[in-house]
């Protein structure tokens, strides 16, 4: 069981927070960043009684209002664990590690806040207009860094750029079952590498809920709709998935969800998901059945960021999104165009928004509209404001 305390005192209504320390990349993909210190346990403490609070984002401070908004139902997430030898753990996680909300005093329809609290240490992310920041733990990037010190940075000063590479597009036909819940049911899997990177014993469960609850900032923000996960599996052995090329990799996934008892059987699930910590040798980030049930991302890298969107992009795919519903456009600045990406883009870059295309920009370009038109036959109309 995941244990969240909930003894931390109300005793000021403001999180303090120290200045933020001397500027750094601290990853070589970061044009720019700060490092600042953050009492992680008072957050949560607000976060529980949905008092506002400020957060400081380095030069930034916003005044954030944050509630839970738990990635698995109240009865718990099941997950499955199998070792070297075959055998498998089973395991039920409950309570709740992850926060949403809004940014105090701004549009609410153009701001979101998610934030994952477990284990004394948090992480997530503050979208506030056409500012998207991160927060990270500096532990990830520094060893020597203090358990209350955290890595700030904004999407648009991510300087590398990554290629996600075609979907993966079968024949196969799916029955379209209805999964009658309030949210979307997705089970959660894991091969060994992403596991060995998560940390000991079942952290891996902690980084797969603080993915989610970002994931499903974007979704909820466009379409109304919010996943959790019921299930999950991990093969904490490297006995089933062990494939570097994408392609391989997604159809040992779908086989061994399917020997477990499928994805709407044993997974109750609408969707499965691939969380590799592997590099795959095809330079593949993420990859689905698309249309179908199944799909990966490449979780190797340690910036949040692009994890985050290579996610939402392949899970994006599930749901009939595709790269050719993608858009760019000039946002006009004093010095020039900057030209801002949909998520659907085949370039992830600093200038990927965390939205889908709408229509709004070339109205026969609308990957929103797709998503909507896939999820309704399957049980999950969207709930668009």
């Amino acid at each position: 069981m995941i244990e969240i305390s909930r003894r931390v005192a109300l005793a000021v209504l403001v999180v303090c927070l120290a200045s933020p320390l001397a500027a750094d990349s601290h990853h070589p993909d970061l044009a720019k960043s700060q490092v600042v210190t953050l009492d992680a346990r008072t957050i949560e403490a607000y976060a529980n009684s949905s008092k506002p609070f400020d957060l400081g984002l380095g030069e930034t401070k916003v005044t954030v209002v944050l509630a839970p908004a738990p990635v698995w139902p109240e009865e718990g997430l099941t997950v499955v664990e199998i070792a070297k030898d075959g055998s498998m753990k089973e395991r039920l996680i409950t309570g709740n590690i992850t926060y949403a909300g809004k940014v105090a005093g701004q549009d609410p329809a153009t701001t979101e806040v998610r934030i994952t609290i477990t284990r004394g240490v948090l992480e997530g992310y503050v979208l506030a207009g056409s500012d998207w920041w991160f927060i990270e733990p500096l532990g990830r990037f520094d060893p020597k860094a203090g358990l209350d010190q955290y890595l700030v940075y904004k999407a648009h000063d991510v300087e590398a750029a990554a290629y996600p590479g075609p979907d993966v597009k079968t024949d196969q036909v799916i029955d379209y079952t209805r999964i009658p819940t309030p949210y979307i049911p997705l089970a959660w899997v894991a091969d060994k590498e992403y596991v060995d990177q998560s940390g000991p014993g079942f952290e891996w469960i902690d980084r797969q809920a603080a993915l989610l609850n970002d994931i499903n900032g974007i979704f909820k923000l466009q379409t109304g709709r919010e996943f959790k996960s019921r299930r999950g599996v991990a093969d904490a052995g490297g006995v089933f998935l062990t494939s570097h090329n994408h392609d391989r990799l997604i159809v040992q996934m779908v086989d061994l969800v399917n020997q477990l008892g499928g994805v709407i059987g044993f997974f109750q699930s609408d969707i499965a998901h691939l969380t590799s910590g592997k590099v795959l040798n095809n330079g593949v980030l993420s990859a689905s059945f698309r249309r179908h049930r199944f799909a990966l991302s490449q979780q190797a890298t340690m910036l949040a960021v692009r994890n985050v969107i290579v996610a939402a992009r392949g899970i994006g795919s599930n749901y009939n999104a595709g790269p050719e519903e993608a858009v760019e456009f000039c946002l006009s600045t004093p010095n020039g165009c900057i030209w801002l990406h949909t998520i659907m883009w085949p370039v992830i870059d600093n200038h990927t928004l965390p939205r889908f295309s709408d229509g709004t920009i070339d109205p026969e370009r609308n990957n929103i509209e797709l998503i909507c038109a896939e999820m309704s036959p399957r049980g999950f109309p969207c709930m668009l404001p």
